[in-house]
């Protein structure tokens, strides 16, 4: 997966169960561990995941499997046992209040004696796990469209909006495995924009988290610019282009037909007063951002594939591929990722 700032796509199919079923079972923690490595994951790198668990089927754990398998890959949690389950053979070992015979005893130590010995990886050699938070109903209702809503609605929606609570407000659109990151505990970090946060764990969590201003908000101070100065990769997961933020901050940095400033809005916490008397109180805060249009994405994902034509339900490229030969707003794109 190395190839010094060149794009590279790497073909991972997915195997699903319910087309060999007899031949390779369904999808584990420890299967999807197996081919995530196969694919080029290790810890180390930096990737920004975009997904879809109902691509991947039926996953044992759902999209904690999903999670799980990757922050593993990375290097943020030991890699998977594969355990074997406890099968009964009379009620009373069914029952877990009941202690298990002695055979599924000795299988549960040494279960859990191998557990143990696989460390995980030091915080220098850990990777680092992002992906998307964004929330896309706390923004400026009169550029809504799917569906639009009545104009008289916008000023109660701007003023009755709860604002941007980043431990508390979910994902909105992002997939199962996107919002079950975000619920993963203290170490999981999440940016401060109100709209189109994202969320990181492992060694440049909080590089990639921090500093994430609302103004402009996926261009040079979001998260997908520090992915790009850390050599970050994107790996999209039974999704397409037209799912892939990095393409926001190319758009950030061309200069292309139609581009322009409008006045976004959302609700976010603002402190007020000073001392012991500072208090937190809800406004709507405008700010500037550019007109972000993703409609081209799928084109653009498809100029970049025509060098690699194999059909593909997961593939994973670097945040900066090297892509010269393209008309248009979607070769400005191109070449501004370079």
């Amino acid at each position: 997966m190395s190839g010094e700032g060149e794009g590279r796509v790497v073909e991972w199919t997915i195997k699903q169960q319910t087309e060999t079923k007899s031949a390779i079972g369904p999808c584990t923690h420890a299967t999807l561990h197996r081919q995530l490595l196969a694919l080029g994951l290790k810890p180390g790198l930096t990737v920004l995941v975009h997904s879809s668990l109902s691509r991947i089927g039926w996953v044992a754990g759902g999209a904690v499997g999903v999670v799980y398998a990757l922050e593993s890959a990375l290097g943020l949690r030991p890699p998977p046992a594969d355990l074997e389950p406890l099968t009964a053979t009379d009620s009373k070992a069914a029952d877990l209040k009941t202690a298990p015979p002695p055979a599924a005893t000795a299988t549960a130590v040494t279960a859990t004696a191998a557990t143990a010995a696989a460390k995980p990886a030091t915080a220098d050699t850990r990777g680092t796990l992002v992906m998307p938070a964004h929330c896309s109903e706390n923004s400026e209702p009169s550029f809504w469209e799917h569906p639009p809503v009545p104009k008289e609605w916008w000023p109660v929606i701007r003023s009755q909006t709860v604002p941007f609570d980043k431990n508390l407000t979910p994902t909105r659109s992002m997939g199962a495995i996107a919002e079950t990151f975000r619920c993963g505990g203290p170490e999981v970090l999440r940016s401060d924009h109100p709209a189109v946060s994202f969320t990181a764990r492992g060694a440049k969590a909080e590089l990639i988290t921090s500093n994430h201003a609302v103004a402009y908000s996926l261009g040079e101070t979001s998260p997908l610019a520090r992915v790009y100065d850390c050599d970050g990769y994107v790996l999209l997961i039974g999704v397409t282009h037209g799912n892939n933020t990095s393409l926001h901050l190319a758009e950030s940095r061309a200069d292309w037909y139609g581009k322009k400033v409008i006045r976004q809005g959302a609700a976010m916490y603002q402190r007020s007063g000073n001392g012991s008397s500072s208090e937190q109180r809800g406004v709507w805060c405008e700010y500037d951002d550019y007109n972000w249009d993703d409609d081209d994405f799928e084109a653009i994902g498809h100029d970049f594939a025509k060098a690699h034509p194999q059909h593909v339900v997961c593939y994973i490229m670097l945040l900066t591929p090297r892509v010269t030969s393209h008309e248009s707003r979607r070769g400005q794109l191109m070449i501004a990722s370079v």
